[in-house]
């Protein structure tokens, strides 16, 4: 199920915060003293966009996060992590490794995929090559009752929840939110309305990095 940060304990409790920019309008800044000219605050604002707003999904042997944050070059977008449930033999046991977790930052040219993937004009995507070494990754994959989400890395296992219909939109109206940042004066309509055309002409040509499956 969804759970934001502990502070803020609902969707509707978010309407406390000092800013609402989530819950009024996608296009509204979450911190309206950021800039995309100014990387000395990226760090400070990155934690402040994780620790406002987070979708976390728990499955039976994995969690997923979602987040919103902001690239090394001023990039709007939003970053994953997964990690490993403890003790996925022990029904009693709902703890999660996330000491050990995989995370991966969306750039600047997959977020407009991801966000055609989330909202179904693409069957799936896969990002690979993340990390320093190039060794991270992940899939999302639109299936008959759900999505299904995995991170890889080098090393590492393979870490998979599956994430609910409504779950998953609500990732994805955070990643077209994130996406629409970057551009002044566009609106989600014709964000979407260019990613559709974008999706695709990406499949007809074979030139969308779909998941393996």
């Amino acid at each position: 199920m969804y759970q934001s940060n502990p502070a803020y304990q609902s969707t509707q409790q978010r309407n406390h915060a000092p800013n609402q920019g989530y819950a009024n309008h996608p296009n509204q800044p979450i911190n309206p003293g950021a800039s995309r000219n100014n990387p000395p605050q990226q760090q400070t604002e990155d934690k402040t966009l994780k620790d406002f707003f987070q979708i976390k999904v728990h499955g039976g042997k994995a969690a997923f996060n979602a987040y919103p944050s902001t690239t090394k070059k001023g990039w709007e977008t939003i970053s994953f992590e997964m990690a490993a449930r403890s003790n996925p033999n022990n029904p009693n046991d709902r703890t999660y490794n996330w000491q050990d977790k995989v995370t991966l930052q969306i750039t600047m040219t997959e977020l407009p995929v991801l966000v055609a993937t989330l909202h179904s004009l693409l069957p799936s995507v896969e990002f690979k090559n993340h990390g320093q070494n190039n060794d991270k990754g992940m899939a999302i994959i639109k299936q008959e009752k759900h999505f299904f989400c995995k991170m890889f890395a080098k090393n590492a296992s393979v870490k998979a929840v599956p994430v609910s219909f409504p779950e998953m939109a609500l990732v994805a109206n955070l990643a077209l939110s994130q996406y629409v940042k970057n551009f002044d004066g566009v609106s989600s309509d014709v964000a979407l309305a260019n990613l559709k055309t974008m999706a695709r002409d990406l499949y007809k040509s074979s030139q969308a990095p779909l998941a393996q499956q």
